[in-house]
C-alpha cells in the first residue's frame, strides 16, 4: 500500500475527459455518429470505474492525504459520467432519431445514477450547485 496514494490519478482522468470531450465535438460536428457514441460508452466506463474503485485498496486510509486522492478519484469519476451522458444528448439533440433518443434516456438513468452518488458522498450539495453559488 502506498502511503497517500498517486496525487496524478485526478489529472489522469481529468486529462482523458478533456481529450475525449473534445473528440467527441469533433466527431459530432463530422455526422460521425458512431464514433460519438464509442467515446460517450469509453467515458461513461472510465467514470463508473474511477467511481467503483475510488478506494481500491491502494491507499493508507490512515493518513488523511489518502483522503483527497480518493475524493478526486471519486470526484473525476463522476464528472466522466456527467460528460458522457452530455454528449449523447448532444447527439440525440444534433441529430433526433429513435435510437439516439434510446440512448438518452438510457444515459439519462446514469446521469441520475451519479447525481444520487454525488449527493450521498458530497454533503448532498452537487458539485454543480457550489460551483454555481461561488462563481456567481
Amino acid at each position: 500500500r502506498r502511503p497517500h496514494g498517486i496525487a496524478e490519478d485526478a489529472m489522469i482522468l481529468q486529462n482523458l475527459r478533456d481529450y475525449l470531450n473534445d473528440m467527441g465535438k469533433a466527431r459530432l460536428a463530422a455526422k460521425e455518429d458512431e464514433a460519438v457514441l464509442q467515446i460517450a460508452d469509453v467515458l461513461l466506463g472510465v467514470g463508473e470505474k474511477a467511481v467503483e474503485h475510488y478506494d481500491s485498496g491502494d491507499l493508507d486510509t490512515r493518513d488523511p492525504r489518502a483522503k483527497a486522492v480518493m475524493n478526486a478519484r471519486l470526484l473525476f469519476g463522476i464528472v466522466l459520467g456527467y460528460t458522457a451522458c452530455d454528449t449523447v444528448k448532444s447527439l440525440a439533440a444534433a441529430r433526433p432519431s429513435e435510437r439516439t433518443l434510446r440512448l438518452n434516456g438510457q444515459f439519462s438513468l446514469q446521469r441520475d445514477r451519479f447525481r444520487q452518488i454525488e449527493r450521498d458522498v458530497y454533503d448532498n450539495t452537487p458539485v454543480q450547485d457550489r460551483i454555481l453559488e461561488n462563481v456567481g
